[in-house]
C-alpha cells in the first residue's frame, strides 16, 4: 500500500492497480500484466512500479509504461527506490542497478548476481542501504560497496527493512 502526496491510497488485487481516495473511494483502476512487487512516488508525485519478474516504469494515466532495463533477464525487481531526477536503486534476485530513465543510462553490481537483495533505503546523508536474504547487508558510500558485519547469532543475515530515526540512527527488521 502506498499513501501519496495526495493523501491518495494505491493498492492491488492481483493485477490490478487501484488509486483511492481518503475515504477508500476507488478513483480508478489500471490493469497490469503481472502483479506489482513494489509502488513508490517520486518527487514529482509520478506513481512508479515494478511488476513481479523484471518490469519497471511508471503510470501515464491509467496505463503502465514499463521502461526498457538492460541485461536483467532472469532475475527480478523485488523493491526499488526513486532518488529524484528519474534516479533509481532497484534490487532483486541477483541483481542491484542504478537507473537514470531521463538520461537512458543504467549500472548493474555483478558483485551481487548471486545474492538476493530484498529490501533497499536511502538515509538522511545519501547513503544507500541494501538489506538481502541470508547474506546479510551492505552499505553503498563514497561510491563503493561495503559488507557489513554480523552478529554473533547470524540475526543479520536476513534484512527485511530498514527505518531512520529522528536522531539518524538506522533500525532494521531481520528474522
Amino acid at each position: 500500500v502506498l499513501r501519496d502526496r495526495k493523501g491518495h491510497y494505491w493498492y492491488s488485487e492481483n493485477t490490478v492497480l487501484y488509486e483511492a481516495d481518503k475515504e477508500m473511494q476507488t478513483l480508478r483502476k489500471v490493469p497490469l500484466t503481472s502483479w506489482p512487487a513494489c509502488l513508490k512516488e517520486d518527487e514529482a508525485g509520478d506513481i512508479w512500479l515494478s511488476l513481479w519478474t523484471t518490469q519497471f516504469g511508471r503510470l501515464e494515466g491509467n496505463t503502465f509504461r514499463p521502461y526498457k532495463l538492460e541485461g536483467i533477464g532472469g532475475k527480478n525487481i523485488l523493491s526499488f527506490i526513486p532518488l529524484g531526477d528519474q534516479t533509481f536503486w532497484l534490487v532483486g534476485t541477483g541483481l542491484c542497478m542504478w537507473v537514470d530513465v531521463k538520461h537512458r543510462k543504467q549500472r548493474i553490481y555483478h558483485e551481487f548476481d548471486n545474492i538476493e537483495l530484498r529490501t533497499v533505503y536511502r538515509d538522511k546523508r545519501g547513503n544507500i542501504w541494501l538489506g538481502s536474504y541470508g547474506q546479510g547487508y551492505f552499505l553503498f558510500q563514497n561510491g563503493r560497496f561495503k559488507k557489513m558485519p554480523e552478529d554473533e547469532a547470524h540475526h543479520l543475515k536476513v534484512l527485511h527493512c530498514f527505518r531512520q530515526d529522528l536522531k539518524g540512527f538506522v533500525f532494521m527488521t531481520t528474522n
